[in-house]
């Protein structure tokens, strides 16, 4: 069916965070010093999920896990899950959608993340 997830395609990659479409306008996602490295997602088959980020040119790992369920993905840090839904996986891009308040108003957002391999 068209809501199952080849989770093939999702595991043992880098996912480099790209780009949030939120309340029709797309926003870069901004990466500290991209010549230090890129924030990224890292799903592994095992079931354990990596949240990568750079400060300071330094590289922090944030490990969780992660729990697939039709084209529903639950990652749990530190007791605190949080569902998305995937909205397209290719070889190359991942797009997840979820609802947040993203700027901050007080109501909550549909907020889709896009990240590339790349």
């Amino acid at each position: 069916s068209s809501s199952s997830i080849d989770s093939a395609k999702l595991t043992n990659k880098k996912w480099f965070y790209s780009k949030y479409l939120v309340l029709g306008q797309t926003i870069p996602y901004d990466n500290e010093d991209p010549s230090c490295g890129k924030d990224y997602n890292l799903f592994m088959a095992n079931g354990t999920m990596q949240d990568g980020f750079y400060s300071n040119c330094e590289l922090y790992v944030d490990e969780g896990t992660w729990v697939l369920n039709g084209n529903k993905i639950t990652g749990t840090f530190e007791g605190e899950a949080q569902t998305v839904t995937i909205t397209n996986l290719t070889d190359s891009t991942l797009e997840i959608e979820s609802k947040g308040d993203f700027n901050e108003d007080g109501k909550e957002e549909t907020v889709k993340v896009v990240f590339t391999t790349n």
